[in-house]
């Protein structure tokens, strides 16, 4: 069966089963004002690689410090120079990060999955800088200092306009690029 708009391949659609499949690709795709509104899956495969882009920006830092919090290296002179680039590569993915979400509506994550942030009213511009970075990264910061918060804003995404918490709090929401 040839691939239809609007559908999602391996969805139920009625002819092939009498039930539909399990799992994320089960999901219609759901469009609004003919924009297609990113999938729960997409959106986690996108936060995946972004934490996984601040893990390794960390990592040196953090090893750096176990050394010498470890007693491994006792003169700290000896690892202020290896702190202070691994810190370098921190706060340059967070402004290289901040900016493309701030002037593109994306993340490194979101790039690679082509979505895209933008305001909730519109499809054309991203969030700008406020929006963007400071009131979203800052909520789900916020969000994730308390597990609770974190967990309903998870499972805000599941729900048909597809939007976490912190979507709708900075009125945005997450689109698929057209190609």
């Amino acid at each position: 069966m040839p691939f239809q708009a609007g559908t999602v391949p391996g969805a139920f659609n009625g002819a092939h089963s009498s039930r539909p499949p399990v799992g994320v690709t089960s999901l219609p795709i759901v469009q609004h004002d003919g924009v297609r509104i990113a999938l729960p899956a997409d959106r986690i495969m996108a936060a995946l690689v972004d934490g996984l882009m601040w893990m390794l920006s960390l990592l040196p830092l953090w090893f750096c410090l176990t050394l010498y919090f470890s007693g491994a290296v006792t003169n700290w002179a000896s690892l202020k120079w290896a702190v202070l680039f691994p810190f370098a590569t921190a706060i340059s993915c967070l402004v290289i990060q901040g900016w493309m979400q701030a002037a593109r509506g994306q993340s490194i994550g979101k790039s690679l999955l082509r979505l895209r942030i933008v305001p909730s009213t519109s499809d054309d511009e991203p969030p700008g800088f406020v929006t963007g970075v400071i009131v979203r990264w800052l909520l789900m910061w916020l969000f994730y200092l308390f597990p609770v918060v974190a967990l309903v804003d998870f499972f805000f995404l599941f729900r048909d306009d597809r939007r976490c918490l912190h979507d709708h709090l900075a009125d945005t929401r997450v689109i698929v690029m057209d190609e």
